[in-house]
């Protein structure tokens, strides 16, 4: 079993009905939807997304990101983005751990992810 269905089975357990839940870790969040939904336009914060199951396309501007198990979405600053689920299903809910970054912390994060 590799590292991202692990993470999902946990996901399962712990986030067991769709919506965004709060675990005991300050600033860490896990997400859940059992179908894909409707575009969502958001001002998305600071956050380190990691995607355990399913998929979803995020819009910035005319750009268009699509991202699944094994991919991570990064957000550095406040930034307005359009974002919905587009593959989930009961038996395999789309799944996310989502860590809120603040101040320095999330520019240093930044800068990790964009290093060679």
């Amino acid at each position: 079993m590799d590292g991202t269905s692990v993470l999902a089975g946990h996901m399962v357990r712990h986030a067991t009905s769709d919506g965004v839940h709060g675990t005991a870790i300050p600033r860490l969040s896990l997400i859940r939807s059992n179908r894909p939904t409707e575009p969502l336009h958001v001002l998305h914060a600071p956050a380190f997304c990691l995607v355990a199951q399913g998929r979803k396309r995020v819009m910035l501007g005319r750009e268009v990101f699509h991202y699944g198990p094994d991919h991570f979405l990064t957000v550095s600053v406040d930034l307005p983005v359009s974002g919905e689920v587009i593959e989930a299903t009961s038996d395999k809910p789309y799944g996310v751990v989502q860590i809120w970054v603040t101040g320095e912390a999330g520019l240093a994060l930044a800068g990790r992810m964009m290093a060679p």
